[in-house]
């Protein structure tokens, strides 16, 4: 297996708006390692689900998909059909927010989880089922026989989470997306599926996607951060090196908002004025509008991507980074 298991090379997804076509998600690249747990945050709109959906062959119907996506080497980008079904499940998988749209509502749980096994892996009924419980069991989910027999609206909101969870693993992927797999769940159960994604993770050298806005749920648990903003990657760097040595003013922006211990108890929380834009709507640097350094070049044009000439792990699109100047 190559060291590069997950390949994006210049990615964009472009829309039909109002008769033309508005990008968003725009040349993004980026590589996950076999084995490595790798973090793509960002505020809601910057384009990280779009990101996912369009790895996965998933992008919304009549876009038009650009650049390439290889696994392992094969070129996975916009698949057919057929090399979909093979793909999905079976060698890369995903665990979305919401269980209960994951989930078929009026399926019960044990089929939910067999038929993939079934399909991808030719178990029969009975050996399928006994994977199921083992699973849910490695998992979490108490009674595992009990809840195959289970619908989704049975279980509480944590336990359709791990069912998902279950269902992403269990036919032993390659690499696993979750897609702010913990944003609807209480901080207790949040930790708790954190802490299992990456359990499964290191028993199973699997490569992890977490992708979140919560820059929490990234740190100490990845390798790698990957910061996106306006359908754009902005930034990328080692974990341990990303949150002191940041450069995009947009990552200074998400660091400095975070809740620390020794924040004042009643003092005043950092926030970042204004929206994101809408991706594809803005022709120079995304973050422009909001950004206090932001000078006429800006706006202009779209930064190109700055590589750290001491360190390749290193880059950034920002022509007034934080420390110094943009190369």
């Amino acid at each position: 297996m190559s060291a590069d298991l997950l390949e994006i090379d210049e990615l964009g997804c472009s829309l039909p708006v109002r008769g033309e076509w508005r990008a968003v998600l725009d040349g993004v690249s980026m590589s996950v390692g076999a084995g490595r747990t790798v973090g793509i945050v960002g505020e809601s709109g910057s384009g990280k689900s779009m990101l996912t959906r369009t790895v996965l062959g998933l992008a919304p119907a009549g876009a038009r998909v650009t650049g390439s996506v290889r696994l392992a080497g094969e070129d996975i980008t916009s698949p057919g059909p057929a090399v979909q079904r093979r793909l999905l499940g079976a060698r890369i998988a995903v665990v979305f927010q919401d269980p209960m749209t994951a989930l078929n509502p009026v399926v019960r749980i044990g089929r939910q989880l067999t038929e993939p096994m079934r399909f991808h892996l030719g178990l029969d009924r009975a050996a399928a089922r006994a994977r199921a419980a083992d699973l849910l069991a490695k998992v979490g989910v108490p009674d595992p026989d009990q809840q195959l027999r289970q619908y989704p609206h049975q279980l509480s909101g944590g336990m359709r989470q791990r069912v998902t969870i279950a269902a992403a693993l269990s036919c032993d992927p390659e690499i696993l997306f979750a897609d702010e797999a913990t944003t609807a769940l209480d901080v207790t159960v949040q930790k708790q599926i954190l802490d299992l994604l990456t359990e499964v993770q290191r028993d199973r050298d699997m490569a992890l996607v977490l992708i979140s806005h919560d820059l929490g749920v990234i740190a100490g648990r990845t390798d790698d951060v990957f910061v996106m903003y306006g359908g754009r990657l902005v930034e990328r760097a080692p974990t341990e090196v990303f949150f002191t040595r940041h450069r995009h003013r947009y990552s200074a922006a998400l660091v400095d908002s975070i809740v620390r211990r020794d924040h004042p108890r009643h003092g005043e929380f950092r926030t970042i004025p204004g929206r994101p834009p809408v991706p594809g709507t803005v022709a120079g640097c995304p973050f422009a509008p909001r950004c206090p350094a932001a000078g006429d070049e800006c706006r202009e044009s779209a930064p190109p991507l700055h590589q750290d000439t001491g360190d390749a792990r290193l880059a950034h699109r920002c022509l007034h980074p934080v420390n110094g100047d943009p190369a």
